[in-house]
């Protein structure tokens, strides 16, 4: 009798006795890799340090104008603050409506401070 038609030991007689097939990965190859990729490696590389001695330490991440934005926003965001100061009728619409909208023009005045792109003349 075949090893396959024998009745199995634990009690399980309609499977076949034979384990499923494990199929093993497959190793990476190994090696250095070749000279043209070494290069453009290398290229690469090179481009990349040379861009970075380009950039100057002392520009900022925005221009001069998007901070007098950022500052305008700031403003009314503290003046939306201050509206809601007091304790004198608390259901008032300066407390109620006007800091509310006030402090909200300034948060996206803000993001718009923040996004705008500056103009760039074109030649």
């Amino acid at each position: 009798m075949s090893k396959q038609n024998q009745p199995r030991k634990d009690g399980n007689q309609n499977r076949p006795n034979t384990a499923p097939s494990k199929q093993t990965p497959q190793p990476m190859p190994t090696g250095t890799p070749s000279a043209s990729v070494k290069s453009s490696y290398d290229v690469n590389k090179y481009k990349q340090e040379k861009e970075l001695k380009h950039v100057n330490p002392d520009e900022f991440a925005l221009p001069f104008s998007n901070y007098k934005l950022i500052a305008i926003g700031f403003g009314l965001i503290v003046l939306g603050f201050m509206l809601m100061i007091g304790n004198e009728d608390i259901y008032s619409f300066r407390k109620i409506t006007l800091s509310v909208l006030v402090l909200m023009s300034g948060f996206v005045f803000m993001i718009y401070a923040i996004m705008k792109r500056p103009v760039r003349n074109e030649e």
